[in-house]
C-alpha cells in the first residue's frame, strides 16, 4: 500500500496557531482516515487533537511524523469544512479551534452502546419443527425457537435463562445474533405532552406561507425567508408542515431555538407528528453519551430533524435541506465565548454552501433582519392573524409613580393583584415576568449606606434568600449574609433595593397561599432536564402562576394562561446599548404573546415608572410596524447597524494600565485607516470595567462596509498579537457584529 499524506490543523483552542502540518497516514489507518476526520497527532513533545483538511503530496527532504490515532466519530462533511474556513476568516479565529468547536468534547468522549438481538436464520416452519424435536432433549433451545417463531426478533435479555442455549442454535445455523446501536435520546417520552389531535387545518395565510417556502425547498436552491408572524399566528405549524415534506424527500432539517427551555416543547410536537426516531436533541445540557449518539444519528442520516440551541447549526447532517431559526431576534444566538459567531449569519452561510432554505421566524424580528427583508435581501412572508381567532392580548400600562403616591410601595400594582385574583379564581393560569434573578439586586447598610460589591467584578452583589448569601452573577463569588458592615461595623441594619425572581415568588406565595407558584430562572434550572420538569408541571396545570426571567418570555405555549404581568420593565431600557429600546420592545412583545393563546382572550399588565416611553406605547397600541420604522430611522441617523458594520476590540488584563495601553495602541494603529467611511471609537473603559479580576478597555471600529473594517484589521491584528501574544498578560477579544456592549 503506497504511503498517504494529509494536511492536519491542530485544535489548540483560541490561543492556537494559524498553521497546518503534514503527517503520514500509517497503512493500518488509511481506511479510517478521511477528509474531516478527528485525529490524534504528535506536535512537539505532546499529542494533540487535529482535523484532516486535505490530502497532500509528500514534502521533499522533510521528516514526516505519523498520525497517532483516529477518533471513532464520523468525519465532518465537506460543507462543514467549508463553513469552518469561512468562519475563521470572518471572525478572525484559528481554523483548528473553529473545527474543534464543531465537535465538542462531550461528543468525542462519549461512546456508543449496542444491544444484541436474535432472529431466525431459517423459515418459521423449519424452526417450529426443530423446536418440537428438541422439546425433550433440549427444552431451553426449543423455548428460544418457539419464541422467535412468534416474534420478529428478541433482545438477548428478553430470553431469560434460555439465552445460555443461543451458542448452540447459532452454531447449527438456526438463529442469527446481531448487534444494533442503542441511542440515548434527550427527553424520552416528552411527546406525551403534545396535543393528541391530528394536524389542524391551515389558515389561508399559513397555506400561502407553506406553498411559497415549499417551492424553494423543492427547487433545492438557497433562499432565505423571514416568516414574520404575530404571536400565536401558527408559525410552528408552518415549520411542522415544511419539515414533514422535507423528510419525505429524504432530506434533513436543523431546527434552532434560542433557549434550552424551549427545546422540550418543540421536540414533543415533532415527535408526535413525525415519530420519535426522526428527532434528535442537541444542546449543552445533554450527557456525553447523549451528545455522542446525537452526533452519530445526525451524521448517519437516520434522523430527519435536529432540534437544539445555537450549536445545533454545526450538526453533521449529510442531506441538509432546511434550517429553521425560530425567534431569530434573540441575542442568545450570538456566542459570547471563544469564536464569537452569530448563528443567524452562520446559518445563512451553511445554507448557501448546501443550497438549502433558511426560515427565520419571529413576531419581533431583529432590526437588521427587518431591514434586509424590506430591501429584498430576504423573502418576506407574513402571518398577521392569530389562529385562535381571539386577537392580540389587551396591554395596559401601570404608572408605578401613581402607585407610590397612593401609598402602595409593594412589588405589585393594585391592578395586577386584582387581575391575579380574578384569573386564579376562574381556574386559569398567570405568568409573571421579571428579568432579574435573586431576591434583592443589591443590599446596602442602613446606617452608612455602604453597598456590598464583588471584589472581583465592578458590580454589586445580589442577595439570594434560599442560601442566605450574597452572590455575584458574573464570576460566582459568594459570601454569607448577614454580616457586620465592613465600613461602620453596624449589625442587622442591611436593607435591600429592587426585586428579583425570588422576592416575586415569595410575595406571590404570601398573597395566594393556596396557589402553587413555579419559578424558572438560572438558579432553578441548573440540573439536567429541569426545564422539562417545569414545563410539564405548568403545562398539566399543576401550578397556577409561573414566575421567571426571559427563559419564559418566548416560544412557550400554555393555552390556560390568560394573564401576563411584567413587574419592572424599565431596567432593560437603561443599558448602555444602542439596541436597548429595540430589545425592550421585542422582549415585552414576546412575553405579552404568552397570554390568550387558547380560546379565551389575554391581558397584559406592564408596570413602569416611565409610561410615556415609546416602546411601551407601541406595545400597548399594537403599533409594531410604526415602532420599527421609527427605530430604523434613528439608527440611520446615528450611523449604527444595520446601516454600518461594527467590530469591538476588548482588551483585558489584571492591571488596568496594561489593558488601557493595549487599547490605546490599537486605536492609534487603526486611526491610520480612518476616512469618510471608517471610524474609530475609543479607547474607553468598558461599561463593566472589571470582571473576574480583569480590567477591561474597548475600541470600536465602525464602517459603511464590513470589508473596509477587515482590511484595517488584517493590517493591525498581526502587530497586536506580536505585542501581546497569547497566552499573556493582555487578552484580546475581537468581536464582529457585537451584541453585548457591556
Amino acid at each position: 500500500m503506497p504511503d498517504a499524506y494529509v494536511e492536519v490543523v491542530p485544535d489548540l483552542g483560541a490561543r492556537g496557531m494559524e498553521k497546518s502540518f503534514c503527517y503520514r497516514v500509517p497503512p493500518e489507518l488509511q481506511e479510517k482516515v478521511a477528509l474531516g476526520s478527528l485525529v490524534q497527532v504528535p506536535l512537539g513533545r505532546q499529542v494533540v487533537a487535529g482535523f484532516v483538511v486535505g490530502w497532500v503530496e509528500q514534502p521533499p527532504g522533510v521528516a514526516i511524523r505519523d498520525i497517532a490515532g483516529v477518533a471513532g466519530l464520523r468525519p465532518l462533511g465537506p460543507d462543514l469544512l467549508d463553513l469552518a474556513r469561512w468562519m475563521g476568516r470572518r471572525y478572525f479565529y484559528p481554523l483548528g479551534a473553529v473545527l474543534g468547536m464543531m465537535v465538542p468534547p462531550p461528543a468525542r468522549e462519549g461512546t456508543g452502546r449496542q444491544r444484541r438481538y436474535v432472529s431466525l436464520a431459517v423459515p418459521p416452519e423449519v424452526a417450529a419443527a426443530e423446536a418440537a424435536r428438541l422439546e425433550t432433549r433440549a427444552p431451553a433451545q426449543a423455548r428460544v425457537l418457539r419464541g422467535l417463531v412468534t416474534a420478529n426478533g428478541l433482545a438477548v435479555e428478553e430470553l431469560g435463562p434460555a439465552r445460555r442455549s443461543l451458542a448452540a442454535l447459532v452454531a447449527r445455523g438456526l438463529v442469527r445474533a446481531e448487534d444494533y446501536p442503542v441511542y440515548r435520546e434527550g427527553y424520552p417520552g416528552v411527546e406525551e405532552m403534545a396535543d393528541l389531535a391530528g394536524p389542524p387545518a391551515l389558515s389561508a395565510e399559513q397555506q400561502e406561507a407553506v406553498a411559497r417556502i415549499t417551492e424553494a425547498v423543492e427547487g433545492a436552491r438557497f433562499a432565505p425567508f423571514l416568516l414574520h408572524g404575530v404571536t400565536a399566528s401558527g408559525k410552528t405549524e408552518v415549520y411542522l408542515r415544511l419539515i414533514a415534506a422535507l423528510i419525505r424527500q429524504g432530506r434533513q432539517c436543523l431546527f434552532l431555538v434560542p433557549e434550552i427551555a424551549l427545546v422540550p416543547q418543540v421536540v414533543a410536537q415533532l415527535r408526535r407528528r413525525l415519530g420519535g426516531d426522526q428527532v434528535v436533541v442537541w444542546h449543552s445540557s445533554l450527557s456525553a453519551g447523549q451528545r455522542h449518539d446525537a452526533w452519530e444519528r445526525a451524521a448517519s442520516g437516520l434522523a430527519g430533524v435536529v432540534v437544539g440551541t445555537r450549536s445545533a447549526i454545526f450538526a453533521p447532517v449529510p442531506h441538509l435541506g432546511l434550517v429553521v431559526l425560530d425567534e431569530e431576534q434573540e441575542p442568545a444566538y450570538k456566542e459570547d465565548q471563544g469564536c464569537r459567531y452569530h448563528a443567524r449569519e452562520v446559518a445563512l452561510k451553511r445554507c448557501q454552501i448546501t443550497r438549502a432554505v433558511l426560515v427565520m421566524g419571529s413576531a419581533t424580528p431583529g432590526l437588521e433582519t427587518y431591514v434586509r427583508a424590506g430591501s429584498g435581501s430576504y423573502r418576506l412572508v407574513r402571518l398577521q392573524q392569530r389562529v385562535t381567532g381571539t386577537g392580540p392580548p389587551q396591554v395596559g400600562l401601570v404608572d408605578m409613580r401613581e402607585e407610590v403616591r397612593a401609598g402602595n410601595t409593594g412589588i405589585f400594582s393594585r391592578l395586577l393583584v386584582r387581575r391575579l385574583q380574578e384569573v386564579l379564581a376562574a381556574g386559569r393560569q398567570a405568568l409573571i415576568f421579571i428579568n432579574r434573578r435573586g431576591f434583592y439586586p443589591y443590599v446596602y447598610c442602613g446606617n452608612c449606606r455602604f453597598v456590598w460589591r464583588c471584589p472581583h467584578c465592578d458590580v454589586g452583589l445580589t442577595y439570594h434568600r434560599a442560601r442566605e448569601q450574597l452572590r455575584c452573577h458574573y464570576c460566582g463569588y459568594t459570601r454569607p449574609y448577614p454580616q457586620p458592615c465592613p465600613a461602620c461595623g453596624a449589625t442587622r441594619v442591611w436593607q435591600g433595593r429592587g426585586a428579583g425572581t425570588q422576592q416575586v415568588e415569595t410575595e406571590l406565595r404570601k398573597l395566594f397561599p393556596a396557589v402553587d407558584v413555579l419559578r424558572v430562572d438560572l438558579d432553578t434550572t441548573r440540573s439536567r432536564d429541569a426545564h422539562l420538569r417545569y414545563y410539564e408541571q405548568f403545562h398539566r396545570g399543576q401550578a397556577g402562576i409561573l414566575v421567571g426571567t426571559q427563559m419564559i418570555a418566548k416560544g412557550l405555549n400554555f393555552p390556560r394562561v390568560t394573564l401576563v404581568g411584567v413587574v419592572n420593565a424599565d431596567n432593560m431600557l437603561n443599558l448602555p446599548d444602542f439596541r436597548a429600546r429595540e430589545r425592550t420592545f421585542q422582549l415585552l412583545s414576546q412575553v405579552a404573546g404568552r397570554a390568550g393563546r387558547g380560546e379565551l382572550p389575554g391581558e397584559v399588565i406592564v408596570q413602569t415608572y416611565w409610561p410615556e416611553e415609546e416602546s411601551y406605547l407601541a406595545l400597548a397600541g399594537n403599533r409594531a410596524e410604526g415602532f420599527y420604522q421609527a427605530e430604523t430611522e434613528r439608527r440611520r441617523q446615528a450611523g449604527y447597524p444595520p446601516f454600518t458594520s461594527l467590530v469591538r476590540l476588548l482588551f483585558m488584563s489584571r492591571e488596568m494600565e496594561e489593558s488601557r495601553a493595549a487599547a490605546e495602541f490599537a486605536a492609534q494603529s487603526l486611526t491610520e485607516f480612518t476616512g469618510p467611511e471608517l471610524e474609530v471609537l475609543g479607547p474607553t473603559p468598558a461599561p463593566l470595567t472589571k470582571v473576574r479580576d480583569q480590567f477591561r478597555w474597548q475600541v470600536f471600529l465602525k464602517g459603511r462596509k464590513l470589508q473596509l473594517l477587515y482590511r484595517a484589521l488584517r493590517q493591525v491584528m498581526p502587530e497586536l498579537y506580536r505585542r501581546y501574544p497569547p497566552p499573556g498578560r493582555v487578552i484580546i477579544v475581537l468581536d464582529v457584529d457585537p451584541q453585548n456592549m457591556l
